[in-house]
């Protein structure tokens, strides 16, 4: 189930439809199990979601943590060193944002699902 919410939302992102994008990374990251084998699944949702919601200002610190989060706390996975790649280019973007402390906490005590 995570594995096609993470799909859905690419397609959604690819068609610029960023709403039905976010719900389906949120449910990705909501549905997924701790897995070792899975872990790039949550990364991917996580740099997925983090990029979207950057793109608002207001919700630009929600972004900024969700990177963060899936750089310093998920390792050993799939794929990890072109994904670290890309979050260190997000981030740069991101330089002048604080992180949303609300959202760290959440994403620190595995509960990235309740940001809304």
């Amino acid at each position: 189930m995570p594995l096609a919410q993470l799909l859905q939302g690419a397609v959604y992102t690819c068609l610029r439809a960023y709403s039905k994008a976010i719900q389906h990374y949120e449910q990705c990251l909501q549905h997924f199990n701790t897995s070792k084998e899975d872990v790039y699944i949550q990364a991917f949702a996580l740099y997925e979601l983090g990029v979207l919601l950057a793109r608002n200002k207001e919700t630009a610190p929600k972004g900024k943590a969700l990177l963060l989060h899936a750089k310093t706390n998920l390792k050993d996975y799939d794929f990890e060193n072109r994904l670290t790649v890309r979050i260190h280019a997000g981030l740069r973007r991101l330089q002048h944002v604080e992180p949303d402390s609300q959202t760290v906490l959440q994403a620190q005590t595995c509960q990235i699902h309740t940001m809304q």
